[in-house]
Parts: structure tokens; C-alpha cells; sequence
């Protein structure tokens, strides 16, 4: 009697044995993971987190993990499917959903002086963006009685984006072209100034002065991103510059400050150069 109750502990004992090994090994069929992109991947799904979703492929012990926002679906080997939808007030949601890298924009405070600015932004990388703009000077709404400006203005830097103090698991970047910036800027000009009237050329009496103006500066601002597509960006920039008056066959570097056309540049005893403005824009 009591062999008898050996062998059936005996086989209780293989049998809890076996049923072990089989709950420690994968399960018959694997299961789909299927991608937001339309992708698929077959594998066997240990834990389903807040964040990421760890598994591991048949054969091979290492776990992996993948982005939740990644996954559209899992379908489990049992026929059960479980769907996962994006939170549209999850920021990471622009990082999926194309971030924009390009932006047009005007510089509404640039007619009032008398010229055009229009202006392009470019993404390089993260954190680093190139921008370019163009000016046409004598075009605004200011009144030109006694002189009447014309030429071109042109402007170009490399805007370096400050990055987040505080960065926390699950954030990514949702604009590439937003945040404040310090951009090393140069900035052109050429323009000649047309006396109407009784006003005379102090210089020689010519009735035309050509003007022209070189700067670098250490621009300041901070673009804002409004509705996904608008920005809005102001800034205030500061450096050294010159200035140059040619009347006739007579050049004069020392013939004052120059004209608020992009940049004011102040006299050759004190060549300070000083910028700002405000831009409206489209991003795409």
C-alpha cells in the first residue's frame, strides 16, 4: 500500500514537473504586433506597459520593447485583438504626425520704415535652423517728401534653438521651429537716396546719394508656433557695423548714422548696429 502511494506521489511530482517546463516556454503560436505605419511584427508578448510594450521572437530569450504610440493593434494567439489610439492631447503626437521644417514669414513692422522684408526658415537638425531674408527698400507705407529710398536688403544666420532644461521619459520634441534662439546674423544693404525738391546733397549738391551698409549681429529671440502651421517671432539683435555714402566720385564712411533699412548703423566714432522686429509666418 504504501509503494503504491510512493509511485502515485512520484508521478504527481513529474507531472507538476512538466506542466512547469511547458508554462515557462512559449506559447504554441506567437502573437502580431501591428504597427501605426502598416508594419507587423510576429513575437511573443510578455508585458503591455504605460509606454512600451515588451517582447521577445521565438528562440531567443532577450526581451525588446517598442514605443506604445507605435502600435495600432496586438493580435494574441488566443484570436483576442487588443487596439490602441492615439490621445490627440498627447504631445508626442506632433512628433508622429510630421513635424514641419520649413517656414515663410514677413516682418509686419518692416513697411513702416519703408521697405519689405520677407524672410525663409530652414531646419538643418534639431536645434539648429538657417534663415535667409530679402528686403525691398522703398516700398511702405511711410512718406517719402524730400528723399526717396530705393535698393535691397539682405540678411542671413544660423539660429541656435535653446534646448529644454528638464527633460522627462516619454517626451520628444513636437516643433522643430519653436523656442528661443541666439542667431549670429550678417546683414547687407545697398540703397541709393534720390533729393526731391529744394533738398540738396550736403556732401557735393548731387541729387542722388548711394548708400550701403555692412553689420554683424548677435540676434535675440523667440519664435512661437500658434495652430500647428502660424508662428510668430520677435526679436532684438545687437553688434558693430559701418556705413558709406557715395555722391558723385566722393565717398564718405563717416556721414552718420544709417537709415532703419534692416539694421541702423550708428557713426564711425561709435559703429554700433542694432535690429529688431516682429515676423509673421507660415510653417510647413
Amino acid at each position: 500500500m504504501k509503494s503504491l502511494n510512493h509511485i502515485r506521489t512520484g508521478i504527481l511530482i513529474v507531472m507538476l514537473s512538466f506542466l512547469a517546463r511547458a508554462s515557462a516556454q512559449d506559447p504554441a503560436a506567437p502573437d502580431t504586433i501591428i504597427l501605426h505605419n502598416g508594419r507587423s511584427l510576429v513575437a511573443f508578448v510578455d508585458e503591455i506597459g504605460l509606454d512600451a510594450i515588451t517582447y521577445h521572437v521565438s528562440g531567443n530569450s532577450i526581451r525588446r520593447s517598442i514605443d506604445k504610440l507605435d502600435v495600432a493593434s496586438v493580435k494574441f494567439h488566443t484570436g483576442e485583438t487588443e487596439k490602441f489610439s492615439r490621445d490627440p492631447m498627447d504631445a508626442q503626437l506632433a512628433a508622429l504626425s510630421g513635424i514641419k521644417k520649413h517656414v515663410v514669414k514677413i516682418d509686419v513692422l518692416s513697411p513702416a520704415a519703408n521697405h519689405l522684408v520677407l524672410g525663409y526658415e530652414h531646419v538643418l537638425m534639431p536645434w539648429m535652423n538657417v534663415e535667409a531674408k530679402v528686403g525691398i527698400i522703398g516700398v511702405g507705407i511711410a512718406k517719402q517728401e524730400d528723399t526717396r529710398y530705393s535698393g535691397f536688403m539682405l540678411k542671413a544666420g544660423i539660429k541656435f534653438i535653446s534646448r529644454p532644461a528638464v527633460v522627462m521619459r516619454g517626451m520628444r520634441l513636437n516643433s522643430l521651429v519653436r523656442g528661443s534662439y541666439v542667431k549670429p546674423e550678417l546683414i547687407f544693404s545697398s540703397y541709393s537716396a534720390k533729393l526731391n525738391g529744394v533738398s540738396a546733397d550736403p556732401m557735393n549738391g548731387h541729387s542722388t546719394v548711394k548708400n550701403g551698409d555692412f553689420a554683424f549681429n548677435l540676434v535675440f529671440g523667440n519664435q512661437h508656433q500658434l495652430g500647428g502651421c502660424a508662428t510668430v517671432d520677435a526679436f532684438f539683435g545687437l553688434g558693430f557695423g559701418s556705413h558709406r555714402a557715395r555722391s558723385g566720385d566722393e565717398v564718405n564712411k563717416d556721414s552718420g548714422e544709417s537709415k532703419l533699412f534692416g539694421v541702423t548703423i550708428g557713426p564711425s566714432s561709435f559703429p554700433i548696429a542694432l535690429s529688431a522686429g516682429l515676423t509673421f509666418g507660415v510653417a510647413f
